[in-house]
């Protein structure tokens, strides 16, 4: 979730700086306030996460003001605010019409999609959306953000090459962006292979007491330390797997032995 932060801060920031709604809304009646403010709240509303609030305000601009500028940002915040509320298909509806429309700015709407299909797992979608986006802008301001995407694709899909190319890239083209801290990270810790994690611990007592009960039944069960908030907790996870279909095998078994299991990274 960290990494979906740092991607709509850019999304964001690049959108703010540089440059049908399932409600049922009354036609606004045009008013003093300019569509510069007008805009500033569906920005401020989605920034403080009150996305209803973001997506209408964002239909009363467009329907103000609907040759602005300012329509086609307010209509990129409504495809953020439905991503951010898991209204896919809205989502992806807008960032096609926008991606179809004049006027450029196009890349953050290849970026847009592509999210959402990261969002729903649909890697290989995601990785071809982004190639697309880096052919047709391959001067874009957030390629950072879409290298950082396609690693963390390739690692999805266990091409740890292809994932190590892709943070290292960054790292060199792009050292002081967010998504390179991060790829650092990565690339720091190494962990290039699924594991399966069934759960975190304040205690490391009890994740150690879990992680012998687990191997006493045959499971190559260990602790992974994290930091969240200033403190320790205890990841407890299993294997370490070179194929997905190999993770997936163990945590079926899990499954059916009551635990709740997911699938790293």
């Amino acid at each position: 979730m960290q990494k979906i932060r740092i991607l709509f801060f850019c999304l964001i920031f690049s959108l703010i700086f540089c440059f049908p709604i399932p409600f049922a809304w009354s036609s606004p009646v045009r008013s003093s306030v300019s569509v510069k403010e007008k805009f500033a709240q569906v920005a401020r509303s989605f920034l403080e996460g009150e996305y209803s609030k973001a997506l209408r305000f964002s239909w009363q601009l467009r329907q103000e003001f609907p040759s602005s500028p300012y329509a086609k940002k307010a209509k990129y915040l409504s495809a953020l605010s439905y991503l951010k509320t898991e209204h896919l298909n809205q989502a992806k509806q807008i960032f096609r019409d926008l991606r179809e429309e004049r006027g450029g700015g196009k890349d953050r709407y290849y970026l847009g999609e592509a999210n959402l299909y990261y969002l729903t797992e649909d890697w290989e979608r995601c990785i071809s959306t982004l190639e697309q986006m880096l052919s047709k802008f391959p001067s874009s301001s957030l390629k950072a953000a879409a290298y950082f995407r396609l690693g963390r694709c390739k690692q999805k899909k266990g091409v740890w090459e292809g994932a190590k190319y892709y943070f290292t890239k960054l790292l060199q083209q792009f050292p002081s962006s967010l998504e390179a801290k991060e790829a650092e990270k990565i690339l720091e810790k190494g962990e290039f292979y699924f594991t399966l994690q069934i759960g975190a611990f304040k205690k490391k007592e009890n994740a150690q007491k879990m992680k012998y009960y687990l191997k006493e039944k045959g499971y190559p069960a260990y602790i992974s330390i994290f930091e969240k908030d200033g403190r320790e907790l205890y990841r407890l996870r299993v294997g370490k797997f070179n194929l997905r279909k190999e993770a997936e095998a163990v945590r079926r078994r899990l499954e059916a032995e009551g635990y709740k299991v997911e699938i790293y990274p």
